[in-house]
């Protein structure tokens, strides 16, 4: 076998394995910093608690998470393709919630998030926009989740 060929299989399964352990370690807690409407001005900060299951359907990075400030909200999260989904009910299941961030080695770059009212018919949002993500829930890490891009927050969608 040639040896650049042979050198360069042997790096693929390392390579795997360095980002499945940085999706592996996404257990723990989070600050968690919402900017929504239009302007996307910060209207929410959260401390998400999130515990590995690997339950969730056959997702081999899932498990569950909570507000730990706000215990009725709470869900299942999955890494599906670099891509780490949290999906979840609040206030008696009256409302739904879904937040996507893209996940580069040990970086969270929060993306997405949408809020639900789903009783009414047809479902509705009552609030959508970006949001940021710091390892740890703390004063520091709020400062840190504060800090990060959130994505053109001045412009209009």
């Amino acid at each position: 076998m040639n040896f650049r060929v042979g050198t360069a299989l042997l790096a693929v399964p390392l390579l795997l394995s360095l980002t499945a352990t940085s999706e592996a370690g996404i257990a723990g807690k989070y600050t968690v910093i919402f900017f929504g409407g239009a302007a996307h001005t910060q209207n929410d900060t959260r401390c998400f608690k999130l515990t590995r299951t690997n339950t969730i359907l056959d997702y081999t990075n899932s498990g569950t998470w909570v507000a730990t400030d706000l215990p009725t909200w709470g869900g299942n999260w999955v890494i599906d393709h670099g891509t780490l989904r949290l999906y979840g009910t609040n206030n008696n299941a009256a409302e739904a919630s879904d937040q996507y961030a893209r996940i580069s080695g040990t970086t969270i770059t929060g993306q997405g998030f949408d809020d639900w009212i789903v009783s009414d018919v047809p479902v509705s949002a009552y609030n959508h926009g970006v949001f940021t993500m710091a390892k740890g829930c703390t004063a520091a890490a709020a400062q840190a989740a504060a800090a990060r891009p959130h994505h053109g927050l001045a412009t209009k969608d």
